[in-house]
């Protein structure tokens, strides 16, 4: 390590960055957040799923419909429901989920923001 003594300091020039941080860091880590939860082909399935139906849908049949066994899809529905992506309507001992739509809006303005300012 270079030492730089006290009045060496005092001449060195201040360096300012030519690019600054678009996102504040809170800001970065809640959308990678949201990002990393829809980063999986199951969870991309079932937010199609509940996009293209307007009622709650049954964990069941959203388990039937992919294929998949329902604890399986508990799982990726939970990650969803963390993000805020999906929200569940609890009836009896079923859980019926919908996709959260001005959440998932929230998504289409994150993708338009990595493309801000971009030429073409």
């Amino acid at each position: 390590m270079i030492e730089v003594k006290p009045e060496q300091q005092e001449a060195m020039p201040t360096r300012i960055p030519r690019f600054a941080p678009v996102l504040s860091d809170a800001d970065a880590t809640s959308q990678a957040g949201i990002l990393k939860a829809l980063a999986s082909p199951v969870r991309l399935h079932i937010i199609r799923l509940l996009v293209r139906h307007e009622d709650d849908i049954c964990v069941f049949e959203i388990a039937d419909a992919l294929g998949m066994a329902q604890p399986t899809i508990s799982h990726h529905l939970g990650i969803l429901s963390d993000a805020g992506l999906v929200g569940v309507r609890e009836a009896g001992n079923w859980g019926y989920y919908y996709v959260c739509k001005e959440n998932l809006a929230h998504v289409h303005a994150i993708i338009d923001g990595l493309t801000e300012g971009c030429n073409g």
